[in-house]
């Protein structure tokens, strides 16, 4: 019997030490060695290559300043012309009549003020004579007044009918290349609707390029970068900004023009340009400097976005820190947003970090070995 109560004993023990050794707490989060950098400012400047678009510097819509039909369409597209060159014609025998309408109705007004001038000279030598009253003077000044009104009023109208029949005629403002042609003989134009689209050839050529919101900051206006036509030569040629939208378009992105000097007229609107824009490490109007990180340093996501590490010093814990990539080279990345030069992030194995997880930086503080 006491080896049984003995034996009953040990396995209340047992369970008793059991049930102590699980109420113990799980032991804490051993911090993870990292491999860490300093963030750093990129030097001087880096390269970002975007593709644009050509266009002619001096370039316009023309269209005919009164409506009718169209009689005479002189240029095809792709066809030089001179400035002061008739382009298109409108048939004017409408623009004539009215003309000659006008002239009509301005000779009738010039004899009509020429009666009231005399009918007004004759009642103020009868005024003067007192045989009539100072109702029928006035009456007749009035007349006369309306008369030259109406002289002034017809001559405007006369220089406008005679203005509209100049109209009819579509001249070249400058010498140019049709762009494109929109009308045809016998058409019937409003007038303001296009007829044509030219290209000056003053002026050389410009690239219009769609610049990310993130890199608009670090260029500035008159400051020149590298562009090439990759399809039809192999020459590069240096373009001036002279253009940075205020507005944005799709994607957010704004549009910057450069123009490039005038011994490249041969080239075509429309060709696909490369330009190697030089962004400014040190903008004076960015709201932060350009910084290169190790190409390990961080994990892409959708577009330009990627993710960094950023280590707390206080905490002794890595934050998620999104960034916006610029550029990729073979070991750096230029960051333009989500970093300034002087943080500490994890250099390699992002992947394997997550927001608020504790860490060691390798190299930093006392080393421990294993006994």
């Amino acid at each position: 019997m006491p080896r049984k109560m003995a034996a009953a004993a040990t396995v209340c023990a047992s369970i008793v030490l059991a049930g102590c050794s699980g109420e113990e707490g799980t032991p804490a989060e051993q911090p993870r060695p990292i491999a860490w950098t300093l963030v750093e400012a990129a030097s001087g400047q880096t390269t970002r290559r975007l593709t644009g678009v050509t266009r002619a510097a001096q370039r316009t819509e023309l269209s005919f300043e009164v409506s009718g039909v169209v009689d005479e369409v002189l240029v095809e597209a792709g066809e030089h012309f001179a400035a002061g060159d008739i382009l298109a014609t409108i048939n004017v025998q409408k623009l004539a009549l009215a003309l000659e309408q006008r002239k009509g109705e301005l000779a009738e007004a010039h004899a009509k003020r020429a009666e009231t001038k005399r009918d007004l000279e004759r009642k103020q030598r009868l005024h003067e004579k007192q045989w009539i009253a100072d109702a029928a003077l006035d009456s007749a000044r009035a007349a006369h007044e309306a008369a030259r009104s109406r002289v002034a009023s017809l001559a405007a109208a006369v220089e406008r009918a005679r203005q509209d029949l100049a109209d009819a005629t579509l001249h070249a403002p400058y010498d140019g290349t049709v762009a494109e042609r929109l009308v045809e003989p016998s058409q019937q134009v409003p007038a303001g609707q296009p007829a044509f689209r030219i290209e000056g050839h003053a002026g050389g050529m410009e690239v219009v390029v769609a610049v990310p919101e993130t890199l608009v900051d670090h260029l500035s206006l008159g400051s020149m970068h590298e562009i090439g036509l990759p399809t039809a030569t192999a020459r590069h040629f240096k373009g001036t900004i002279t253009e940075i939208a205020a507005q944005s378009t799709e994607g957010n992105a704004y549009p910057v023009t450069l123009r490039v000097g005038a011994q490249i007229v041969a080239w075509r609107s429309g060709m696909t340009a490369e330009v190697a824009l030089q962004l400014s490490a040190g903008a004076a109007d960015a709201d932060q400097p350009l910084v290169s990180i190790p190409i390990t340093a961080f994990l892409p996501e959708a577009g330009a976005k990627a993710v960094a590490f950023r280590y707390d010093g206080e905490t002794g814990t890595v934050t998620r820190a999104p960034v916006t990539i610029a550029e990729l080279t073979a070991a750096h990345a230029i960051v333009t947003e989500g970093l300034a030069p002087g943080d500490i992030i994890a250099a390699k194995g992002v992947a394997f970090l997550r927001d608020g997880q504790p860490v060691t930086r390798l190299g930093v503080g006392i080393a421990r070995y294993n006994p």
